[in-house]
């Protein structure tokens, strides 16, 4: 793991995609001599490189201008339908041999702004034990969901405030809100967010500042999130893209707990099956799923069994290596 190297992805408007540019510009100056040295050893040691998602894609666009080298890349974000998006997708199918993808979706939306082709295969979660709930967390008697991201606004972590309001008109102000990961608040945002990130203020001052504060706790980062799913009912997914697949979502299934996500995708989160799905977002069908799950431990119950049951099915691990050493072989036999 290298820190300092440089990721770039567009963004869905035009100005923090220049934004995200110049830095990318700006880091790849920095670190030159690193970067360089890199590019050298690979070609120099291996003959396929794996690059595990798309914000490595100048990456492989210097590895293919300075040496014969075979390029494999891992596509886990749905891209949206604009010119730049378009242009990227270009640049990585001539600069690619093949592309691996988390979610069918992703793949059809990829060839429809013109990218590269490649199979679907899922991410892998291992099933080694059940963590226990976190004890913090079972201190409080109040039925709990989870959400297990750092900040980030297409995330949705502001329409965790939406939620809450909207259980509290249901008088179901009981139910806290767990948010794991670093909530620091990034530059850039619409206001009035942007006044608490440059006053230096996290999202945890931001909820702080509603009505709702006591509807939520704050984790921060934490080494074990499993923990905090374990000690909650369900666990949010708000992602604004609609991307119902991901770590946080494996991990909950395997965990034998339901889902609530953004997204129509039925891989992992099947309606009324593995939990619910809502799109587009509304906090409230979002507060009666949790409501529903809450006051019914037994559907939450089964619904979480049939989530770890198709996990446990689609995510070996053994099955997921072998499918991507497949992959391998193919392009390092193309070569």
């Amino acid at each position: 793991m290298i820190p300092e190297l440089p990721s770039y992805r567009a963004q869905e408007r035009l100005r923090p995609t220049l934004a995200d540019l110049a830095r990318l510009a700006r880091d790849l100056f920095r670190h030159w001599r690193l970067i360089r040295g890199l590019v050298a050893e690979i070609h120099r040691r291996f003959d396929v490189v794996h690059l595990n998602y798309e914000t490595l894609g100048w990456l492989a666009v210097l590895l293919r201008r300075t040496g014969p080298v075979r390029i494999v890349m891992h596509m886990r974000y749905l891209q949206p339908q604009a010119a730049w998006f378009r242009i990227q997708a270009w640049i990585l199918r001539r600069s690619l041999d093949r592309f691996v993808f988390i979610a069918d979706t992703l793949r059809q939306r990829f060839l429809a702004l013109g990218g590269g082709d490649g199979p679907v295969i899922l991410n892998p979660v291992s099933f080694t034990s059940r963590s226990a709930p976190a004890p913090t967390l079972l201190a409080d008697p109040r039925p709990k969901v989870a959400m297990i991201a750092n900040f980030g606004l297409e995330r949705g972590h502001v329409d965790l405030i939406a939620i809450a309001a909207a259980l509290a008109r249901r008088g179901r102000s009981d139910i806290v809100s767990v948010v794991a990961g670093d909530q620091t608040l990034p530059g850039g945002l619409p206001k009035p967010l942007d006044v608490y990130a440059r006053a230096g203020r996290s999202f945890v001052d931001y909820v702080g500042d509603t009505p709702h504060a006591d509807q939520f706790r704050f984790l921060g980062h934490v080494a074990n999130p499993e923990a905090a799913i374990a000690a909650s009912v369900a666990v949010l997914k708000l992602n604004r893209r609609g991307e119902p697949w991901g770590r946080d979502i494996i991990e909950t299934m395997a965990l034998a707990r339901p889902v609530i996500a953004t997204g129509e995708w039925t891989g992992f989160v099947e309606p009324g099956v593995t939990g619910y799905l809502v799109w587009p977002f509304d906090a409230d069908v979002v507060a009666d799923h949790i409501i529903r799950l809450v006051d019914d431990p037994e559907l939450a119950q089964r619904m979480g069994e049939a989530g770890r049951e198709r996990v446990s099915r689609l995510c070996d691990p053994k099955a997921r290596a072998a499918d991507l050493l497949a992959v391998w072989r193919q392009v390092a036999a193309s070569a």
